[in-house]
């Protein structure tokens, strides 16, 4: 009878039971939520109603942590938590920690998490770091630390996987936390937490993986603010207080100015540099109009087979150039006009890394240094005006 209704009615009756208070009732509380985490761990994924799923299993564990130390609450950390999470029990799992610590190691656990849920959700992980480190600040012990650096270390050992995540369309969507790409915010909050925990080889390796992967850590748009953020806290002192902040500044400095030392030349004609693989008329077409410095616009009048093969032809080489079609007459029409998307978009980002050099060049280290003049000219140099 108890879980007909489901899941939810369920815990709901179970926090009634633990509110009461009365004689017996945490007996009876116990037993209830040995058959709910029973039931629960029984189904297969995606258990009861995936999106609301989440804030039932952080009532759970509120629940559980009540009980201390209990097999029920080995059993749902084990098989249904570990499975599942997403990032919105990080709250009561930090809460109850403490509490659920004897039942299942919290270093466990963790470890756990990290190996199953770590590619999907990696900035919800961090999130739970963050929150695992508050709560030992403010209430220190030898087993929460030891959790908090073995976590950390897992953490860290699993950075340079992130470059093999799912694309972003393939991303769970209900996450809790926004999963679509690394930010600057959660990246400087990790280095702080391992600067404060010590763990020189923990921290070199975050760093190291960090450095490894500027497709997801980009100096401009992550590492700077990072690095920023970092020297913020005078209390924490500048780059040359941390032998791992200057490798990441020394990064980002030869980064930056080996993609936009200097801004991007302006194109002084419309030819393409480009060489289609396939060989047919069309694509043969195709490929000298791109080439052609002075033809700027087009038109293929073609079948409609055709038309496409040219349009998958232009997406797979990034042909800069827009195309429409013209449905004047049969066969109709494809237009293709050459555009500088290309020229505007290395513009844009001469522009951003110039405003991160800035603010690197602001976080100078004090022994001389070649990149360190490279950087002071580059910083006083504008980005070029984009026409046509």
């Amino acid at each position: 009878m108890l879980l007909q209704a489901g899941v939810g009615a369920a815990l709901t009756m179970l926090e009634e039971v633990l509110a009461a208070d009365s004689a017996g009732a945490d007996s009876l509380a116990l037993d209830m939520a040995g058959r709910i985490v029973a039931d629960w761990a029984r189904q297969s994924p995606p258990r009861y109603a995936a999106k609301g799923e989440g804030p039932l299993r952080a009532r759970m564990v509120r629940c559980l942590a009540r009980f201390g130390t209990t097999a029920p609450g080995e059993r749902f950390l084990r098989e249904v938590l570990v499975a599942d999470y997403d990032g919105s029990e990080n709250a009561a799992l930090a809460d109850g920690a403490p509490f659920l610590l004897a039942a299942w190691p919290l270093k466990e656990l963790l470890a756990a998490l990290v190996n199953s849920a770590f590619l999907r959700c990696p900035r919800a992980l961090c999130e739970l770091l963050f929150l695992l480190e508050a709560g030992n600040q403010a209430h220190p012990s030898l087993a929460g630390g030891l959790a908090l650096r073995g976590f950390a270390g897992a953490l860290v050992d699993a950075l340079p996987g992130l470059a093999a995540r799912p694309k972003h369309s393939e991303i769970d969507w209900s996450l809790a936390f926004d999963e679509t790409a690394a930010d600057a915010d959660s990246c400087h909050r990790l280095l702080g937490v391992l600067e404060r925990l010590k763990g020189d080889q923990h921290h070199a390796a975050a760093v190291t993986a960090l450095i490894a992967q500027p497709q997801v850590f980009d100096p401009s748009r992550i590492l700077v603010p990072a690095l920023q953020a970092l020297c913020a806290a005078q209390a924490l002192g500048g780059i040359d207080q941390d032998a791992q902040r200057l490798r990441l500044w020394r990064h980002c400095c030869a980064f930056l100015l080996a993609r936009s030392e200097f801004a991007p030349p302006a194109p002084g004609d419309w030819s393409q540099p480009v060489a289609l693989a396939c060989r047919c008329e069309d694509c043969k077409a195709l490929q000298a109009f791109a080439r052609d410095p002075q033809l700027r616009e087009q038109r293929f009048r073609v079948r409609q087979d055709r038309r496409e093969h040219l349009q998958r032809q232009i997406a797979q080489h990034a042909l800069d150039m827009h195309h429409v079609t013209d449905r004047t007459g049969s066969p109709q029409t494809l237009v293709c006009r050459k555009t500088r998307e290309n020229y505007r978009r290395q513009c844009r980002q001469h522009g951003e890394d110039v405003a991160a050099m800035h603010a690197l060049h602001a976080l100078r280290i004090t022994a001389p240094d070649a990149d360190l003049a490279r950087l002071a000219a580059a910083v006083e140099r504008q980005p070029q005006a984009v026409e046509g």
